[in-house]
């Protein structure tokens, strides 16, 4: 029989961690000093090999062991064969996830679903076979040998880890500034130009054209429509890189689909789209390919190829054609629309962990006056 862990039990656990790892007394427990040294050392290692997705993991054991010390560290999921096999997305969905925002520590991963990436999410168990890219064998066992001191522990043991997990991880939170001024556009056109200089002076891996296209649906379609995926997400959550829901309710199905590049779009690029589009049965799809060097497409031969698939195809090749399409349907003013644009896309680059100076930059392009810059932290930790 897989084991299982009472969410309640596992709530409270990680709210006693939280309130321990701020304690003047605990930061003196020599046990609480010997884990708050191996989760920073765990953490630069995953840094230096940009593999974050392996902090949840550390984070997750030490949470479910805490609530439940018949649970085996290393399973994955309650069908692995081993004794204490049980769900470990699931405590790290409904409890690590949501206390990372309550609390206000960084989980390294952005998702909802932490444990559903590589190379965790088609494993039932951690070992050494878990197959890994080939520099990160030696995280991999890192991960283990941490795995098998967590392993004999009970739940005042996980509690000191853990309340040393969240203490650390704070240090990782993101820090952006918040700016006061009043905004330097206030028309669609000068937003195109705008839009054009910040995306083509500098990528940041796809991820200023991705956060501008979700930002601009967002002040369309309203924040809780909207998903935008990470970026390089895989196509298994949705085939594209920003969604529109038919319903601000997340279990409502994608009506749209955004497919954002600021790099050369071939022809059968556009054919690989309309045909992800047509297997998920998605009407509606819209190429956004802004690079300087786009190579001409037969818009109406596409259009009529996405047709016979079932699909409605757009396609913009610069942001001044999408903003008048988008700016003239918004049932906002323009300038309405254009403010709503330019606060949503910075709260999109944030979530995205797009470089701080991508914020600055985004805030001296847009604002007229910057009276005040404050230093802050976010906790945006989650994407819809």
């Amino acid at each position: 029989m897989p084991e299982k862990i009472d969410i309640e039990v596992a709530e409270a656990l990680i709210d006693e961690a939280a309130k321990a790892s701020r304690n003047e007394g605990t930061s003196k427990n020599p046990d609480f000093i010997t884990w708050t040294r191996r989760v920073r050392e765990f953490s630069e290692l995953c840094q230096q090999k940009k593999l974050k997705s392996y902090i949840p993991v550390l984070g997750n054991a030490l949470l479910a062991k805490g609530s439940n010390p018949r649970i085996d560290v290393f399973s994955l999921k309650a069908k692995d064969k081993s004794q204490g096999a049980y769900d470990a997305r699931r405590t790290a969905e409904k409890v690590l996830v949501p206390a990372s925002y309550i609390h206000k520590f960084s989980l390294g991963t952005t998702g909802a679903q932490p444990l559903n990436n590589q190379p965790f999410f088609r494993s039932f168990r951690i070992d050494r076979d878990l197959p890994v890219r080939g520099d990160a064998a030696d995280l991999r066992d890192a991960l283990l040998n941490l795995l098998h001191e967590i392993q004999q522990y009970r739940r005042e043991e996980a509690l000191i880890g853990l309340a040393a997990f969240i203490a650390v991880r704070r240090e990782y939170m993101p820090k952006y500034t918040v700016a006061h001024g009043s905004l330097a556009v206030s028309d669609a056109l000068s937003f195109a130009r705008v839009l054009e200089t910040f995306v083509r002076a500098e990528s940041d891996g796809g991820g200023r054209a991705q956060a501008a296209v979700g930002g601009i649906m967002d002040a369309q379609f309203s924040r809780e429509r909207v998903r935008v995926g990470k970026r390089n997400e895989p196509d298994r959550k949705m085939p594209g890189d920003v969604g529109i829901r038919a319903t601000g309710d997340p279990e409502t199905a994608f009506v749209r689909i955004f497919e954002v590049r600021d790099k050369n779009v071939p022809t059968h690029a556009v054919q690989s789209f309309i045909a992800k589009l047509a297997a998920t049965g998605i009407g509606r799809g819209i190429i956004v390919a802004v690079a300087i060097n786009q190579e001409g497409l037969d818009f109406p031969a596409l259009k009529q190829q996405a047709i016979q698939s079932g699909v409605d195809l757009e396609i913009f090749t610069d942001w001044r054609d999408l903003l008048r399409a988008v700016a003239f349907s918004s049932e906002m003013k323009e300038v309405d629309f254009i403010e709503a644009s330019v606060a949503a896309i910075r709260t999109r680059f944030i979530e995205l962990e797009l470089p701080d100076k991508t914020i600055s930059d985004w805030d001296r392009t847009t604002l007229l006056v910057e009276s005040r810059i404050d230093s802050i932290q976010t906790g945006s930790n989650t994407k819809l």
